[in-house]
């Protein structure tokens, strides 16, 4: 779980940030859930950030979030972290409305639905949004993977690592100035230029200006500091890279196809369950799948 450990902690936008992506969500939330007149019990299960919570827009609701990763305090919610989709820590029959956006594929589905399930009270709504194997956020995710996967193989980091350590530390302007003579130094500023030249080619232009911040500010604003510390900072950089890979695989694996989707509906039909699903779809193309399970109250003679 580090790779989304790492990102909850240290993020501080929404999951989902593209503005066309944003608004298609919230507007299926909201539309969704604006039947619900009074206030009720609700949880958010792997709830990331909380952005279903934001973009339902009912704070006076009673608000649980719950996430197997360390995720942030959510506002308006008691917020439990390292709980796992399948496996709450309630109740039965505690919810009106249960929730989930791009977190219930990461777990058993099924299992975690037939918790939600448990979970929700007689006549409760589960509400869940699940990545599409197809979707323009799948199709973003092996792009990505595959950017960095071309860094990775490429010999900048290592070619930064070099020149972090023939520069040294760099105060005075002699001291840049008897860099500017050294030929060492100059034979690794060309091998990466090639190598960059080369990445350019093979990487989207928004990770190539990201490892391009990156070098500017180990090579050229930190040139001041000690060349260990310039090293770890290159690192981190290196690595959340590595982990950024590592969240879009596990993404891509977790996506489902309609197959998959029929499948799990089928294992859950039961006489007290209605169960619709469908594809929600936004100006660029196809988003996710949709599920709702509603729980219907047994009628008593």
């Amino acid at each position: 779980m580090k790779q989304w450990d790492n990102y909850w902690q240290n993020q501080a936008v929404a999951a989902v940030n593209e503005p066309q992506l944003q608004r298609a969500l919230a507007r299926f939330w909201r539309q969704r859930t604006q039947h619900f007149d009074k206030v009720i019990y609700a949880v958010d299960v792997a709830s990331g950030h909380g952005d279903v919570i934001r973009h339902i827009d009912r704070p006076q609701w009673h608000w649980a979030a719950t996430d197997l990763a360390s995720i942030p305090a959510q506002q308006h919610a008691i917020t439990l972290a390292g709980i796992d989709a399948a496996q709450q820590p309630f109740s039965s029959g505690q919810f009106d409305l249960v929730v989930s956006q791009f977190g219930l594929e990461y777990a058993d589905v099924a299992a975690a639905l037939q918790e939600a399930l448990r979970i929700g009270r007689p006549n409760a709504t589960i509400l869940a949004l699940l990545h599409h194997t197809d979707s323009i956020i799948s199709q973003q995710a092996r792009i990505d993977v595959m950017d960095v996967q071309h860094f990775a193989n490429s010999k900048v980091a290592s070619l930064i690592e070099a020149l972090i350590e023939e520069m040294g530390v760099v105060v005075t302007e002699a001291d840049f100035a008897a860099l500017e003579q050294r030929h060492s130094l100059q034979a690794l500023g060309q091998q990466l230029d090639v190598a960059l030249s080369a990445l350019r080619k093979q990487i989207s232009a928004g990770l190539f200006r990201l490892v391009l911040a990156g070098i500017e500010r180990v090579l050229n604003e930190q040139m001041a500091q000690p060349v260990s510390v310039r090293l770890e900072l290159w690192r981190a950089g290196v690595q959340d890279l590595q982990l950024f890979r590592e969240r879009n695989q596990h993404q891509l694996s977790a996506a489902l196809t309609a197959a998959d989707l029929q499948r799990i509906c089928h294992g859950l039909s039961a006489d007290n369950l209605h169960i619709e699903h469908g594809l929600l779809q936004s100006e660029e193309g196809l988003v996710a799948h949709w599920l709702q399970l509603t729980k219907i109250e047994p009628k008593h003679l």
